[in-house]
């Protein structure tokens, strides 16, 4: 390696590993990107009408596939960062394994109405929740679970666009992720500006099966796995080129 760097860019790690993190270059993933970027594009704010809706129906669930640790997270974190840039409300929802259906609605319904007093307030009223998050365990109503979610998510969309990712999708209840889906895509057909992407281990697949939501089979997917072999060695390259390190072919081999 001929080293060309300051001693303090020598000193500093190039990489910034962790569960989800994004690194400042991003190799392999430009047909995820630009999928992805397509769907947010057709609900821009500036696609929406003045009646609230667009003009043609948003981009069908996305399914994002893959083993763990092959970047699902980060394409989810990239996409909250540039929805959030466009002015677009984003929903997240991780984590529910170890969570009651209950407490996973109620995370939820508080994720969709965001930081909007005026939602946050109707759903105190309607369902009794706190402005921390609801812990409704046993006493989850499976109807009135779904009656709530497609007025909040309803109410939301009357505001404005809104993306939802969920991690880990093949988690969650299989009643509460069917009406989901299904409330979701009446909207998307009734041409509200929402996406939906659903993230998860190749599990997903069949788990989204078992809901009979059939119109999942026209979802657009998107499976990823490892990196090829040439892009792999440029996610090790760049780092170092780019604080004026030559990493000489040798090196970049045994790094890779």
């Amino acid at each position: 390696m001929v080293m060309s760097a300051s001693p303090a860019k020598q000193n500093k790690n190039p990489f910034a590993p962790g569960a989800g993190t994004r690194p400042k270059h991003v190799v392999g993933r430009k047909r995820e990107f630009k999928l992805l970027n397509r769907a947010l594009q057709g609900i821009a704010p500036s696609e929406i009408q003045k009646n609230g809706l667009l003009e043609d129906t948003s981009m069908t669930p996305v399914v994002l596939t893959g083993p763990r640790g092959v970047g699902k997270t980060l394409l989810l974190g990239w996409m909250e960062e540039q929805a959030q840039e466009q002015g677009i409300h984003v929903a997240r929802l991780a984590h529910v394994k170890n969570l009651t259906a209950g407490d996973a609605m109620g995370r939820l319904l508080k994720e969709i109405a965001g930081k909007d007093h005026f939602l946050l307030k109707w759903l105190k009223r309607v369902t009794g929740f706190q402005v921390s998050y609801a812990d409704l365990g046993v006493r989850l109503d499976l109807g009135k679970a779904a009656e709530t979610y497609e007025e909040v998510l309803h109410a939301r969309l009357r505001k404005g666009p809104m993306v939802l990712l969920m991690d880990e999708a093949h988690h969650y209840e299989e009643d509460i992720m069917g009406f989901m889906l299904h409330i979701g895509q009446r909207l998307i057909n009734a041409k509200y500006p929402l996406v939906m992407l659903l993230a998860g281990t190749p599990d997903l697949n069949s788990y989204l099966m078992k809901i009979g939501a059939t119109f999942i089979t026209r979802s657009k997917d998107i499976y990823i796995n490892l990196l090829a072999t040439e892009e792999s060695k440029d996610a090790l390259k760049k780092p170092f080129t780019d604080r004026g390190i030559e990493v000489e072919p040798e090196a970049l081999e045994m790094m890779w």
